[in-house]
């Protein structure tokens, strides 16, 4: 049997939330702090970065995109950004996995 799951949470900083998912090493300018991509490296398959119509192509870039996220927002109990964690089954090749993730985003969160 088939076997998925989903697990949506907040992150405090959309930077340090970048690097933890893509496991890439990422500075944050505003908090001055280097976060490492302290990640599974080995279970990052794809990363991605998708837009809603009209958004600045430099958002194309995560990093460009994370920064600015953290530029907007300046409250101190505020929450940038979601982690949104994804399994999917075994039994999906990794196009199909990929084409699952991005209809799901284009549907309930690039389009609003």
């Amino acid at each position: 049997m088939a076997i998925y799951s989903l697990n949506i949470s907040s992150a405090s900083s959309a930077v340090a939330a970048l690097s933890y998912i893509t496991s890439m090493r990422v500075r944050d300018d505003a908090r001055g702090e280097t976060y490492s991509g302290f990640g599974r490296r080995e279970r990052v398959e794809h990363v991605g970065t998708m837009l809603p119509h009209g958004a600045p192509s430099e958002y194309a870039d995560p990093e460009c995109l994370f920064h600015a996220i953290e530029g907007v927002e300046r409250r101190m109990d505020a929450r940038p950004a979601k982690k949104i964690m994804v399994a999917l089954p075994r039994e999906f090749d990794e196009a199909y996995r990929i084409r699952a993730v991005e209809d799901f985003i284009a549907v309930n969160l690039a389009a609003k």
